[in-house]
């Protein structure tokens, strides 16, 4: 997880831990305790709190309270105990959150986040940088739109980069990497129906033709999404309309091995909403529907 991440979490955590008190007689009735305790629970993860969490589990009747209006009845002792531990969780959650504030940049509107893929191996890693640079030298550098970018932070104990794109390209790859996301859905489908083909009892010569029907659909695919960009961009180099459609498939094989682009958090509206949201997992129609519809598709039979 992000600096920025663990920032917003902790922020999120800490407006839910509240409750609220009524004096009753000689004691108080306190609502809320069990929702913090759970709050305080869920961050035990970051470590910070252990201490903390094992201060609170001495009391053991009032840590473990579970109750339908999520209200307790405490003696002014144990309240005032109570008190003092929540008080000096929140103190912590704060202080932490200063520091994380303190240990990064203030987000720009030209800066891009991009999480990179979970790797192990660091020769995957190396390979993911020159992949990484040579698509954005391609998109960005080429004859037509001579845009820049840089390598702006790379967050401490995360798999999180910050790249600063030029101002006047930073919709362009926008564009680019929506155009990769998108090919990379449908070669993600393409690869799925095969594996599904295979499962049917159909001649080898057939199961050839409609591989080869996928790859072309695939490359069709590609063709509509540059010929789109370039298009909308005015660009029309032949060298520059090659090099950007290699950046684009680059890009998709990044984010089919799990990389994720993001767009500045301040950027204006239209920079947001150049960029592709992070697509979710969807599912694929039957086998047999597949088979069905990619042969009316390709004009391709069994009986051929």
């Amino acid at each position: 997880m992000r600096l920025r991440e663990v920032r917003e979490v902790l922020r999120t955590y800490d407006e839910n831990i509240k409750y609220k008190v009524e004096k009753n007689g000689s004691n108080y009735t306190v609502h809320g305790l069990e929702k913090s305790f759970n709050t305080i629970n869920a961050l035990s993860v970051l470590g910070f709190l252990d201490e903390d969490i094992e201060r609170l589990k001495t009391l053991d009747s009032v840590y473990h309270s579970r109750t339908i209006n999520d209200s307790i009845v405490l003696k002014p002792e144990t309240f005032e105990k109570v008190k003092s531990y929540i008080s000096i969780i929140k103190e912590k959650i704060n202080g932490y959150q200063k520091l994380i504030s303190n240990s990064i940049p203030e987000p720009q509107e030209n800066v891009i986040s991009v999480k990179l893929p979970q790797y192990e191996d660091l020769d995957d890693l190396t390979e993911f940088f020159g992949k990484l640079n040579k698509a954005l030298r391609l998109g960005l550098k080429n004859n037509e739109i001579n845009g820049s970018y840089s390598l702006k932070n790379f967050d401490t104990g995360s798999l999180w980069i910050d790249l600063a794109i030029a101002t006047g390209v930073i919709n362009f790859l926008g564009q680019i990497i929506e155009k990769a996301q998108n090919i990379q859905m449908k070669s993600t489908e393409s690869q799925i129906m095969k594996v599904n083909l295979k499962k049917l009892e159909i001649e080898q010569n057939v199961m050839v033709k409609m591989e080869t029907a996928l790859d072309k659909q695939i490359d069709a695919v590609v063709d509509a999404e540059i010929g789109n960009l370039t298009t909308k961009g005015d660009i029309n180099d032949p060298d520059a309309i090659n090099d950007i459609k290699h950046s684009i498939r680059m890009f998709s094989e990044l984010i089919h091995q799990g990389a994720q682009f993001h767009p500045p958090l301040n950027a204006p509206e239209e920079v947001v909403n150049s960029f592709p949201e992070v697509p979710k997992p969807y599912s694929l129609e039957s086998p047999q529907t597949l088979l069905e519809s990619l042969s009316i598709d390709s004009n391709i039979t069994e009986t051929e």
